[in-house]
């Protein structure tokens, strides 16, 4: 207790570069044996000083794979000590300058990270939801990605609970809907993982809407443009198929933690009727059908 106090009240003699680079060192060298008990000991005894403490040395380290490592043992940590509601007052703000900082990072250098900065996105957004509360920085800095880099946009879209508030959605779903259109009707001029987030952002934005009963006829539109988008992607099923079965993954775990609506699940359903209707390959029809069980059977 007293070493994890004195480490995260910066009177110990082991930094944050210690800590990380130590983690990640073999287990039986002297560096191991310093830093991974105590690692363990923040995560039992202070999770959201040490959470926030990997999260600013991910913003003021300029070593990209200690960086990386950082955002490891956080999201490690977040596995088996979430963090806490009182800690969101400091915590969104410094997750959101965590976001903005990968924009600025070069694409591939920056992927490793963003899956994990993500992973600690959905891991607050179940905080969030549990706790009846919103994050309206975070809507703004999405409406700001639909025209800056929709695909990040997406990204963190995707892995945010599927029981948005309005006054949260409202925000951002028109522009981030008019951007995946775009991407999937073109799909000849667009890389794999542009297709891919695009077809499930128009799922997911209609999964989102479908809450909402004088949203009707937006659901509507968006389950003919997912039927549009479907023929398109026909000359490349793997893309229809990896869609799929990414909108399956993403039901499936937020139906473990998000208390799923009737009317969500009949838009799924939709969703399916429509896609099945194009007449699909059977791989392709095989996903969308394990998709639809994913969202029945809980």
């Amino acid at each position: 207790m007293e070493n994890a106090m004195a480490y995260l009240g910066e009177t110990g003699t082991i930094t944050d570069t210690d800590l990380v680079r130590g983690c990640f060192s073999p287990e039986g060298s002297p560096e191991y044996q310093s830093a991974f008990p105590l690692y363990q000991l923040c995560i039992e005894t202070f999770p959201n000083v040490l959470g926030m403490r990997l999260l600013q040395f991910y913003l003021n380290n300029t070593d990209r794979d200690l960086r990386n490592k950082a955002l490891q043992l956080l999201s490690f940590s977040l596995s088996d000590k979430p963090f806490s509601a009182y800690a969101l007052a400091d915590l969104k703000p410094l997750l959101l300058l965590c976001l903005r900082e990968h924009s600025n990072i070069e694409k591939i250098e920056g992927e490793a990270d963003l899956s994990l900065l993500r992973n600690i996105v959905y891991s607050v957004t179940i905080l969030l939801y549990e706790n009846d509360l919103t994050w309206p920085e975070l809507s703004y800095y999405l409406c700001d990605l639909a025209n800056s880099e929709p695909l990040l946009g997406f990204y963190i879209f995707l892995d945010m609970s599927t029981s948005l508030k309005w006054n949260f959605l409202v925000r951002f779903y028109r522009e981030f809907k008019d951007e995946a259109k775009n991407i999937v009707a073109m799909p000849e001029h667009r890389g794999s993982e542009e297709i891919v987030a695009a077809f499930g952002t128009l799922v997911y934005i209609g999964i989102q809407l479908s809450r909402h009963p004088k949203l009707d006829q937006d659901c509507i539109q968006i389950l003919d443009e997912i039927g549009d988008a479907t023929r398109n992607l026909l000359e490349d099923t793997r893309e229809l198929y990896k869609s799929t079965n990414e909108i399956g993954r993403l039901l499936q775990r937020n139906i473990k933690v998000y208390n799923i609506l009737p009317a969500q699940k009949e838009f799924v359903f939709d969703v399916a009727y429509k896609m099945i209707r194009v007449t699909l390959p059977v791989k392709n029809q095989e996903a969308v059908l394990n998709m639809l069980a994913l969202t029945f059977l809980r």
